[in-house]
């Protein structure tokens, strides 16, 4: 619920601030880069690598989470993409779905123990 509450927010703001967006695009480009640091970081730096050989007993969930992020996820993006009518906006739909997000690195740290 809260993802989607952002992603409405997002679009007004997109809407009704266009002018200001476009005037400051590098500043809020140069914000986008700081917070996903401050957000992604603090998990990063906690990662106990003495746990990290302990999760490889985790295996099974390990190689789940591979086969989807590296090959499910991307053929249904591919399959997907021609429906959406825009070729420019299927492309953008499969890198999307194909390019691990750093939520993947997040999870494997939590995996491993990290947090």
């Amino acid at each position: 619920m809260y993802t989607f509450l952002s992603a409405i927010l997002a679009l007004l703001a997109g809407f009704f601030f266009n002018a200001f967006a476009v005037s400051n695009k590098a500043a809020i480009s140069n914000l986008v880069v700081a917070l996903a640091i401050l957000t992604i970081y603090p998990s990063m730096v906690q990662l106990r690598t003495d746990s990290l050989l302990k999760s490889f007993r985790s295996w099974r969930q390990i190689l789940l989470s591979v086969f989807y992020i590296f090959v499910l996820s991307p053929a249904l993006a591919f399959l997907m993409a021609s429906t959406l009518g825009d070729p420019y906006v299927g492309v953008g739909y499969v890198v999307a779905n194909t390019v691990p997000a750093s939520s993947a690195s997040l999870g494997y740290v939590l995996i491993a123990g990290g947090i």
